[in-house]
């Protein structure tokens, strides 16, 4: 289950969320609960990461596609750092739109632990499967498609990875959350619950940490 956690931890979120403990201890005293009402999405979640490394770009340039290297962007005369702030405009609206999506900062947290590295490390590449597919819309069929895109790449082991956090099913209570390491398969999985998510402070940087992997 999502549940938060009092133990010290040296990951960049942490004084977000000790401070985002008191201000959901704080609402809670009210009888404040009903942000958690307001989440309206519910639709399967996956965002890709790659080391950002030289090696890793060389296994995307052998690679035959149709659009540019996901780690070579072209040069659009903007600064990259707008790219990313685009990136995260998007995982933000998603965040408050999208329940499962609460989630999404210790998942990933997670991921970048199982595969030895750091959030700085790496870089979100959420087209990646459009890279290698050329068209692909519905992250629910993700999985499937990693074993082809790891036969094309032959990706070391903690070099690219996805984190998958799934729909709840139609009056269901939980879901799951999961990574999966592109050569090694999925490498954690967790279960999470509305009532979990729901709870959270509405700050990513407040996000739970996850407790106990299935």
């Amino acid at each position: 289950m999502c549940c938060p956690t009092d133990s010290a931890t040296t990951s960049p979120t942490a004084t977000g969320r000790a401070a985002g403990a008191g201000r959901m201890h704080e609402s809670r005293a009210h009888g404040d609960e009903s942000g958690g009402d307001l989440q309206a999405g519910n639709w399967c979640m996956m965002l890709f990461y790659i080391r950002d490394t030289d090696a890793a770009r060389a296994k995307l340039d052998a690679v035959k596609a149709f659009s540019p290297n996901p780690l070579r962007p072209p040069k659009l005369g903007l600064d990259p750092f707008l790219m990313d702030v685009a990136l995260h405009k998007s995982l933000a609206y998603l965040w408050l739109g999208n329940l499962n999506t609460k989630c999404l900062v210790p998942l990933i947290e997670e991921a970048c632990a199982a595969a030895g590295g750091a959030p700085s490390d790496f870089k979100a590449v959420p087209s990646l499967p459009l890279y290698f597919a050329g068209e692909f819309r519905d992250f629910l069929f993700g999985v499937e498609l990693m074993g082809e895109m790891q036969a094309v790449a032959g990706f070391d082991a903690g070099e690219c990875f996805a984190v998958k956090m799934s729909a709840f099913s139609m009056l269901g209570e939980g879901n799951r959350s999961e990574v999966h390491d592109l050569k090694k398969g999925r490498v954690r999985s967790y279960a999470t619950s509305r009532a979990g998510l729901r709870a959270m402070d509405a700050l990513p940087s407040s996000a739970p940490t996850f407790k106990k992997a299935v």
